[in-house]
């Protein structure tokens, strides 16, 4: 009985062990978008390389995760009505849901090179907002789920 409370004490110390060195790798980022000021808070791996692309209507912003390949994203703009993660390969959606044509989530996962990947995006039609992930591995799910849900996005009550 001893060897296998040892056991799971010495796995509760590597998975507290992990996670707090995963979350010390945070960076935090504010995003101002829009005419109104509006800002937009985001966390992502500190290994993390960010590209940002403009055009007219808004902007993209890629945050290409070094250490999985995964990728995390922003969109602000006229073009939040376009599936951004479900292009041209076969996707299987896990789930999707609409809530009163303000808001759209969609989960699902595809295989690359044989890899099964997983990806979400969040449409938020109001403010012309997408986020997701994509190219995560399943391993990794549950920290950019936790990724996505801690995105906070501040209204300029000024304006």
């Amino acid at each position: 009985m001893k060897k296998g409370s040892n056991k799971i004490i010495i796995l509760l110390i590597i998975l507290i062990a992990h996670s707090s060195q995963m979350l010390s790798q945070i960076k935090t980022d504010t995003i101002d978008i829009g005419k109104n000021r509006d800002i937009i808070i985001i966390s992502y791996p500190e290994k993390s390389k960010v590209s940002n692309t403009y055009y007219e209507e808004g902007f993209f912003r890629d945050i290409t995760c070094i250490e999985d390949t995964a990728l995390v994203g922003i969109h602000f703009g006229g073009m939040a009505y376009f599936d951004l993660v479900m292009g041209s390969q076969e996707i299987n959606i896990s789930s999707e849901y609409v809530i009163a044509n303000d808001f759209r989530q969609t989960r699902g996962f595809y295989y690359l090179n044989g890899e099964k990947k997983y990806f979400r995006e969040d449409n938020i039609y109001k403010y012309y907002i997408d986020l997701y992930y994509t190219n995560v591995p399943e391993d990794k799910i549950l920290f950019y789920e936790s990724l996505l849900n801690s995105i906070k996005y501040l209204v300029n009550q000024n304006e």
